[in-house]
């Protein structure tokens, strides 16, 4: 579809995707950090240590892996920052959703109203802004089975036939 009220549903659709995308990557993320925390705390408690098993032959060959996997995932916490990367998503996810609603509304009103004003495209045009300082300062892109997928969920929760165009009606 042509036209500059086209601009507004391809940008929703776009920023749709990236909070897809990004929750996706938020998810795993946490996933992840979470089960770092796990073995990291898991040896480093003396209720665990006193535990039986670990008192068998099994046991102490168990507890001395998992004591090994511990010292490795300690020092990589600290390398890599698993929570800082939760935290970075968390406000991609935050910012994206943010203008996900913005753009929503946007195209909401251009409904309401039967008419792309210049009101509306002046909003339009700040929240352009604000997504051109967001994706400037993230690139982080996902596999494209993973992308596909999405696109696939965005097209399908928001269609061509959802959006109103108002140049329609003059031709």
């Amino acid at each position: 579809m042509a036209g500059p009220v086209w601009e507004v549903y391809d940008a929703l659709r776009t920023v749709r995707l990236n909070v897809r995308c990004y929750e996706f990557k938020l998810s795993s993320a946490k996933r992840t950090a979470f089960w770092l925390d796990i073995v990291s705390a898991g040896s480093a408690s003396s209720a665990v240590a006193g535990i039986w098993l670990w008192q068998t032959p099994l046991g102490i060959v168990l507890w001395k892996a998992l004591g090994s996997a511990s010292a490795i995932v300690s020092v990589y916490q600290l390398v890599a920052r698993p929570s800082d990367r939760v935290r970075e998503l968390e406000a991609r996810v935050t910012n994206y959703r943010a203008l996900d609603f913005d753009l929503d509304g946007i195209r909401r009103r251009i409904q309401e109203q039967r008419a792309y004003s210049p009101e509306l495209r002046a909003q339009f045009h700040a929240v352009m802004e604000r997504l051109r300082g967001l994706s400037s300062s993230y690139s982080d892109p996902v596999d494209d089975d993973t992308r596909d997928l999405f696109q696939a969920a965005v097209q399908k929760e928001l269609p061509v036939s959802a959006f109103y165009d108002p140049q329609m009606l003059e031709e």
